[in-house]
């Protein structure tokens, strides 16, 4: 897998030419953003709206969308729940810590701005690598 980051918000895409497709974002030594679609309908919405985000934090942070469809276990590698379709981890390389947004809904860039202020100065507690349960649709009794 690679990461085209040619423009403020990147696209995580398969390469068979690498066997490590994110070392060129891991050796840029920014914390990674990764926001989990199912559609690319979806992922086109999120950059339109994320993009001056991407730009603000353009020294610190690399916007990357995931297919949550093509790599399913990509998601639960980092923290979200098994067939989450939709999510945001920022994962720090040079530190080896992750940190999912325990939320699938309602992810604006507001939302994500909050949680990247509560990354920095430090409220937020990193992924301990214990997995999450999967998503689990029931109904209402």
């Amino acid at each position: 897998m690679s990461c085209n980051t040619s423009r403020s918000v990147g696209r995580c895409t398969k390469d068979r030419r690498t066997v490590n497709g994110n070392a060129d974002t891991r050796q840029a030594g920014k914390s990674l953003v990764y926001y989990f679609v199912a559609t690319d309908e979806e992922r086109l919405e999120y950059v339109s709206s994320i993009r001056p985000l991407a730009k603000k934090y353009d020294e610190y942070l690399i916007f990357l969308t995931v297919d949550a469809l093509e790599y399913p276990d990509m998601g639960p590698n980092l923290g979200l729940s098994s067939g989450a379709k939709r999510g945001l981890v920022v994962q720090n390389p040079s530190k080896g810590q992750v940190f999912p947004l325990r939320k699938t809904k309602g992810i604006t860039p507001d939302v994500i701005e909050s949680f990247i202020m509560e990354l920095s100065s430090g409220k937020v507690e990193p992924w301990d690598f214990t997995p999450v349960p999967p998503d689990i649709p029931h109904d209402e009794l």
